[in-house]
């Protein structure tokens, strides 16, 4: 059971940095030309996407999926949350933190039905 956990943290972790690499990619990509698709931040973002699938999949096999698919979809929401204000300068309004502290309390309810 404990390594179903270990894989959804790796599935999160993995589709945070997708979602982050693809920001980087807009960030530095000033046309939407077929060759700017190519751009290692993006080719990297679907390397991550294709990451989280896999550990999703095997974390799917010892957890349930009414558990697993909205602690992944609200961890990778903190994160990205988190990665927005501190490396893109993103602000962060008090309904946004207040909504995130409601997110992680959600994902603690939901743990606790596994």
């Amino acid at each position: 059971m404990a390594q179903n956990w270990l894989f959804l943290v790796l599935a999160i972790g993995a589709n945070a940095l997708g979602n982050i690499m693809l920001k980087v990619f807009s960030l530095k990509t000033a046309d939407g030309a077929l060759a700017a698709y190519l751009s290692p931040w993006f080719v990297a973002g679907n390397i991550f996407f294709f990451v989280n699938l896999i550990f999703y999949g095997k974390a799917l096999r010892g957890l349930p999926q009414n558990i697993v698919y909205p602690v992944m979809v609200s961890g990778t929401i903190l994160i990205v949350m988190a990665a927005s204000a501190l490396w893109f300068s993103e602000r962060l309004s008090g309904a946004a933190i207040l909504g995130a502290a409601y997110i992680v309390v959600g994902i603690a309810l939901l743990a606790q039905g596994t």
